[in-house]
């Protein structure tokens, strides 16, 4: 049998996660390869409902606000890093999926674990290049073995269609620079990839002795006591200084002890305009664990780099 393919505007993490079921003339939309719809009416297809997420001008215009205020296009790959990873998330939660397939390949993990560790995400790197990212519903990445150039192959060889969400900047963001880099490295090198791969597989989140909870409000990623006291007191583990607008009263003061130090740098390039944040953003609450009982998987293509 065929997989059921879901439609979802990246603007809904500023409503109520409202997701349209594509379906064919038929009344529902068949994706086993047997049996798939030609391109041409794959885009005719979506073409027909993708009506179904344009009437909802002012969650846009909210998405566009948000984006645009952040001044760097590292910024801005931050925020749609953190909203994609919630709204496939919330997605899965909402229709009883326990698990999201993503198509992330090695050398796509491997740019990503140096990007972050440039950018003061090192501490989750494990969970950001590993097989199984479980900071809320169950991510798992069963390409990270593959390089890049195997996996393209093989879509060539089995004539598939390859999802390529890599937009062209008039500007380089850290992501990118670092992609060029080890791209670059493994063209001449092939040993590149794997090393820096095998590197971060010996990496692990440093665990709280009393069990706690708290995660950061944007990326969810695990946040412990210690290191928020650290980031409130050190001047070189918090990016928020006397002479910033986010201090003490302010209406972001309270976000300080509640987000990672990458994404406090990405508030910080926003100019502290946290009313431009989606509400998921703006509380603590940590989420409950998905039931175990009768287990769904979500399969995604999604890719950043």
């Amino acid at each position: 049998m065929g997989f059921p393919v879901y439609l979802i505007g990246l603007e809904e993490v500023f409503g109520n996660y409202d997701v349209h079921k594509l379906e064919d003339d038929s009344g529902c939309l068949d994706t086993r390869s047997e049996s798939s719809l030609p391109s041409s009416a794959s885009a005719s297809v979506l073409e027909k409902n993708l009506h179904v997420i344009r009437d909802k001008p002012e969650l846009k215009q909210k998405l566009k606000d948000l984006l645009e205020s952040a001044k760097t296009l590292t910024a801005k790959e931050n925020l749609l890093s953190s909203l994609r990873h919630r709204v496939m998330t919330q997605v899965a939660k909402n229709l009883g999926f326990s698990k999201i397939l993503v198509g992330d390949s090695a050398t796509q993990l491997a740019v990503r674990l140096l990007a972050n560790v440039s950018q003061g995400r090192g501490a989750v790197v494990s969970l950001d290049v590993g097989f199984a990212d479980d900071r809320d519903v169950t991510v798992l990445r069963p390409l990270r073995e593959f390089p890049e150039e195997d996996v393209e192959a093989f879509a060539k060889l089995f004539q598939l269609e390859r999802s390529d969400t890599t937009q062209v900047e008039t500007e380089n963001s850290i992501l990118q620079l670092t992609g060029k880099f080890v791209r670059g490295l493994q063209s001449q090198f092939p040993s590149t990839v794997n090393t820096i791969f095998r590197t971060g597989d010996k990496l692990d989140v440093a665990s709280e002795p009393s069990g706690s909870s708290l995660k950061c409000s944007l990326c969810k990623a695990p946040l412990t006591a210690s290191a928020v006291e650290d980031s409130s007191s050190s001047p070189f583990l918090n990016p928020l200084q006397a002479s910033d607008p986010c201090q003490s009263g302010s209406d972001c003061a309270s976000l300080n002890n509640h987000l990672c130090y990458g994404c406090l740098l990405t508030v910080k390039d926003m100019n502290y305009q946290t009313e431009y944040l989606p509400p998921f953003a703006l509380h603590t609450t940590i989420a409950t664990p998905v039931p175990k009982q009768n287990e769904r998987t979500l399969g995604l293509d999604l890719e950043e780099s």
